[in-house]
């Protein structure tokens, strides 16, 4: 069964689903946040920069802006050259994903790095990620 909304071509994420083996798996699978994130909230941005060829995880700490819609804007330090993080997952402290990263917007920049970036709230598509079951 497919949904309207996750078919949207303005939405970043891309949802697997995972046959049960009865083994068990490689890594712990992340919750999704079932509310927005806030301004003023801790979240952490995760992922590797093209330039880092033999990174396996980088953690950017960020505080979320603005909102505007289903989307969020927030500060990342230490500023990073986040071309190919679109869709890396953005967590809150407890480890939800709270979103994915996407920019839409013209972001602050120091030379070749991102003073900021944005996501896409988690909550968005959460109730029909549940129905896809």
């Amino acid at each position: 069964m497919r949904h309207r909304l996750l078919d949207d071509p303005r939405l970043d994420w891309l949802i697997l689903t995972l046959k049960d083996t009865g083994k068990p798996l490689p890594a712990t699978p992340m919750r999704l946040r079932q509310r927005p994130a806030d301004v003023g909230e801790d979240v952490y941005l995760v992922g590797c920069p093209y330039v880092e060829a033999a990174c396996k995880q980088n953690v950017y700490a960020g505080r979320v802006t603005a909102r505007s819609g289903h989307r969020f804007r927030y500060d990342i330090d230490p500023p990073v050259d986040i071309r190919g993080f679109s869709g890396a997952p953005v967590v809150d402290r407890a480890g939800h994903a709270v979103g994915v990263m996407t920019v839409w917007f013209e972001p602050r920049m120091e030379g070749e790095k991102y003073l900021e970036a944005g996501g896409e709230d988690a909550a968005s598509i959460y109730r029909s990620v549940g129905r896809q079951r």
